[in-house]
């Protein structure tokens, strides 16, 4: 089978140091590949500047766009939002639109309205793997629309994304997340302060894990690019003694070295359509402390692997600081394997594009 993959077109898919690129849904469109590509020829379509081995790259120019840019995670969802001149999306689907009958398979990553209008004008079916909620409402309406015209042509990543997006779960394939478990070193204890996986920006509520490490006595280490100068001044400044800035950390790293902290806290403050972090974090036996909010509490069994707490409730969170230790760390492994790893995931992958491929 021949099939095309393209890329989100917000910047260019490489690696970063070493390890994984930045982001699920980045990590996602690699690790699907590496799935596919063994036994399909794969071609990948991505902005140029792309870098990643073992990829048959078709480099696409154009100004890319990420429309998070443009809304903060406390607004409504916007009407309008800019299309430049030469723009890296329509690009690629220019390509796309040429050459579509030369595949047998397309599988879009690029959540936007321009391909999903197109979806009936092809020739080729195309299976969209959603990333995020759409904060365009243009996006949401045509997303549904298609989702109701293409069943299970669309994936999602958490019932809550498929809910917040306002889509049939009928009609939606439960496609999650998955990652090479042995990859991640396990730890069976752990005691070195609280972590988090997040960039620093408001969006992902740090604030409240800082005060939620200074109330328990911990360190809280963050590790993330900081995207927002401001929020992390204002951070540092509030708790000086308490939050470890760690920056942007390789994937390698966060692999060998994550398990040595007590737990991981996820005190999102919009609705994360899931967590890679929240995964990780299990693989290495680390328990999860996460705001009922989004799709990372369908990461949590009460007891079992962490607790959900309601969100925005830091004196709850805090409270269950005090019960990390009373987490069997290999139940949060094996939660993560049998979920979460290369074997689940390859067979919600290839149930998902064989569905409604019949005869291929």
């Amino acid at each position: 089978m021949k099939i095309l993959m393209v890329s989100n077109p917000s910047s260019p898919l490489t690696y970063r140091q070493e390890g994984s690129p930045q982001g699920g849904g980045r990590n996602a469109f690699v690790q699907i590949h590496k799935l596919l590509s063994p036994d399909h020829h794969v071609d990948a379509i991505t902005p140029i500047g792309s870098d990643i081995p073992d990829m048959n790259i078709i480099p696409i120019s154009g100004n890319t766009f990420n429309i998070n840019h443009y809304q903060t995670y406390d607004m409504e969802p916007t009407d309008f939002y800019p299309i430049t001149h030469d723009s890296c999306l329509s690009n690629m689907y220019e390509f796309v639109v040429k050459h579509d009958s030369e595949y047998d398979v397309i599988v879009n990553f690029a959540q936007d309205w321009l391909p999903y209008y197109l979806m009936p004008f092809l020739k080729t079916p195309v299976f969209n793997r959603m990333n995020h909620v759409p904060v365009s409402q243009a996006t949401l309406h045509i997303s549904r629309q298609r989702c109701m015209e293409f069943p299970q042509h669309f994936a999602g990543v958490s019932k809550s994304q498929i809910k917040e997006c306002g889509m049939d779960e009928n009609f939606v394939f439960p496609l999650l997340q998955g990652i090479d478990i042995d990859d991640y070193r396990f730890w069976p204890k752990g005691d070195d302060g609280l972590a988090m996986i997040a960039r620093v920006d408001p969006s992902k509520g740090i604030i409240d894990a800082a005060e939620i490490a200074f109330r328990t006595g911990h360190k809280l280490y963050v590790y993330g690019s900081v995207t927002d100068q401001d929020y992390a001044q204002t951070l540092l400044a509030r708790y000086p003694e308490t939050v470890e800035m760690m920056g942007y950390v390789s994937s390698n790293e966060i692999k060998r070295t994550l398990g040595r902290h007590r737990g991981l806290l996820m005190t999102h403050k919009w609705l994360e359509a899931m967590a890679l972090g929240g995964i990780e974090a299990m693989a290495v036996g680390l328990p999860i402390i996460t705001y009922d909010r989004g799709g990372p509490p369908e990461l949590v069994e009460n007891g079992r692997n962490g607790f959900i707490v309601a969100a925005d409730h830091i004196d709850a969170a805090a409270i269950s600081v005090d019960h990390l230790n009373e987490i069997d760390r290999t139940e949060c492994r094996s939660i993560a394997q049998i979920r979460y790893g290369i074997p689940a995931f390859r067979e919600r992958l290839f149930s998902w594009l064989k569905t409604n491929m019949p005869g291929r």
